[in-house]
């Protein structure tokens, strides 16, 4: 694990165990010597059976499976971990074709997160590090939830005249109930980090350009912050509004690239089951089960001229209301639909239009006041294109930088360091084609003055 970050595990605690399942040993082997001076202690099986079998016999924190084995492959295995070890971390090692199986992988696997085939050594040791991050965040909650337990066996046996010792005993509890959910903090980042990954490959599987569903979460999130919602309902709306589109991946290609409004009758009762498919390959995970009823309610109308279940006013789920408008802004102002994209007045009036029938009069009064505030809008006066060529490290994002071909190579909010650099300086020459970099304005120029002060 990185250096500079120490060890969460006490200096008494088991050595993590990780186990590599795959078909071939030259892969086995690779990955042993991938994880050679990690201090981990590692295990092989050749087998999906195998792999069950140690596990059987031995803890083992973290697993990593190829997708594609004979008998049983790396979804099914995974699956099986999840049922007989639920609290071993599971990564799958898959190709880009494989969505539907990782999809599965996902959905009843359970897993954390997956590196595709043949990945690149950094990549993949970055992705078992956060992995093996997490099981110690785990390990070391259920540590001081051990310790508060115990603190309060050992409070109830305190004569209540000790009242300088009882205080003292609160104190330690108190302490280990701040850090207990401030480890619960980092889980649930955790949790987010990995379902904004699974909606790049949604997009990726889309062919579609990469980033939209992220930037229509952040609005569905402002939106909902504005509504007053529960912090619940709020990461609810936002994970909703990630996967909105992951029941598309169900769709004919031709369907899926042609606009709605020019659909024939049938082909517009294919698109609509969209909606369905999505609920349904997110609703057995439990965490997502409020999103997916999000996503299946997304088209549902006011007026009750929606699909697919004609829900209108108070029986639409709020947080399906929120995502339906926040798709349709980025729509006008991303010019999906149109042969032009519009100005701010005209985006509101052709919100206002739709107000009382397509969507919640309130919610849309509400929208169009963040929008005048500029809530929804990226401050282009303190950003600045850049090429490649011309990025320095410690400049920060501000745009998601991606391919031609969708592909999303960093997030916004990225700090640059040498390693990204050089990995887009090779991107770029493989796509052979420029990059645009949007980055902090304010960042590239105390850059700027600082390199004009060294020459």
């Amino acid at each position: 694990m990185s250096q500079n970050r120490p060890t969460l595990l006490a200096e008494n605690a088991a050595k993590i165990s990780v186990l590599f399942v795959d078909d071939e040993k030259s892969v086995l082997l690779a990955l042993r010597r991938l994880c050679r001076s990690t201090g981990w202690e590692i295990y092989t099986a050749e087998s999906g059976a195998e792999g069950l079998a140690i596990i059987a016999e031995q803890a083992i924190d973290l697993v990593v499976s190829d997708m594609r084995m004979p008998q049983m492959n790396g979804a099914e295995f995974l699956e099986q971990v999840y049922i007989r070890s639920p609290s071993t971390v599971r990564v799958l090692l898959t190709g880009y074709s494989e969505i539907e199986s990782t999809i599965a992988a996902i959905n009843k696997g359970q897993i954390f997160s997956y590196c595709t085939k043949p990945w690149d050594n950094d990549e993949l040791k970055a992705v078992l590090q956060r992995a093996v991050y997490s099981r110690e965040l785990e390990l070391e909650r259920d540590r001081l939830q051990a310790i508060t337990q115990q603190q309060n066996e050992q409070l109830q046996s305190i004569n209540a005249s000790l009242e300088q010792t009882v205080e003292e005993r609160t104190a330690v509890i108190r302490k280990a109930a701040v850090a207990v959910k401030k480890l619960n903090r980092k889980l649930t980042d955790s949790y987010r980090n990995s379902v904004e990954v699974f909606s790049s490959l949604v997009e990726m599987g889309r062919k579609s350009p990469s980033g939209r569903s992220k930037r229509i979460a952040e609005i569905c999130r402002i939106l909902a912050i504005a509504s007053n919602l529960s912090d619940e309902e709020i990461e609810q709306v936002y994970y909703g509004a990630l996967l909105v589109n992951i029941g598309k991946l169900s769709l004919p290609d031709d369907i899926a690239r042609m606009n709605y409004g020019d659909m024939n009758a049938n082909q517009k009762n294919i698109f609509r089951k969209h909606c369905l498919v999505g609920e349904a390959l997110l609703m057995s995970v439990p965490a997502l089960k409020i999103a997916s009823g999000y996503i299946r309610h997304q088209a549902e109308r006011e007026d009750g001229k929606g699909y697919p279940d004609r829900l209108c006013g108070e029986q639409i789920p709020m947080g399906a209301k929120l995502i339906h408008i926040a798709k349709y802004y980025d729509e006008l102002v991303n010019n999906d639909a149109l042969t032009a994209p519009l100005g701010e007045d005209e985006v509101k009036a052709a919100l206002k239009k739709a107000a009382g029938h397509r969507f919640d009069g309130h919610l849309i009064d509400l929208f169009i006041t963040l929008l005048e505030e500029g809530r929804f809008v990226i401050d282009q006066h303190n950003e600045r294109r850049l090429t490649v060529n011309q990025l320095n490290e410690d400049m920060v994002l501000t745009r998601d930088i991606v391919a031609g071909n969708g592909m999303l190579l960093l997030s916004a909010g990225a700090v640059l360091n040498a390693a990204n650099i050089a990995r887009l300086v090779v991107y770029e020459k493989e796509l052979s084609s420029d990059l645009p970099v949007y980055v902090s304005r304010a960042i590239e120029e105390e850059a700027d003055a600082l390199t004009s002060k060294v020459s």
